[in-house]
């Protein structure tokens, strides 16, 4: 019977000590951080997919042989102007030669690819 008495006196004197409620509101924010832990760790295989994406873009540039640079300051130049709802004469045409720019520069990668256009005396420019 004391023990009973002594749990009741425990528990109501855990109820109303601020330090306990204090820990247990420490204790819920904890599980919250937690919960918002594990899901931030699932978030990032859209970003490693991401990633992967980009790393296979740049891997195939790099073998075709593109000035990724260059192609990057294009497709910026273009995306800006796509974004524009209502072109002028001006910026269509800017436009259309970076297009044109684009195209050129995927062209000439494949030109030095395959060894066309080369200085003359250039051990690639001889076929055998």
């Amino acid at each position: 019977m004391l023990n009973i008495s002594t749990q009741a006196n425990l528990s109501a004197v855990y109820e109303a000590n601020p330090a306990s409620q204090a820990q247990r509101q420490q204790q819920h924010a904890s599980a919250e951080q937690s919960a918002a832990l594990i899901q931030s760790l699932q978030a990032p295989s859209q970003s490693r997919e991401g990633f992967l994406e980009e790393a296979q873009r740049l891997t195939l540039l790099a073998r075709m042989g593109v000035d990724i640079d260059t192609l990057n300051d294009i497709e910026g130049k273009i995306e800006q102007l796509e974004s524009i709802e209502t072109r002028n004469k001006e910026q269509q045409s800017e436009l259309e030669s970076l297009l044109e720019q684009r195209k050129q520069l995927f062209r000439d990668a494949m030109e030095r690819k395959n060894g066309e256009n080369l200085p003359a005396g250039s051990i690639m420019s001889f076929h055998v």
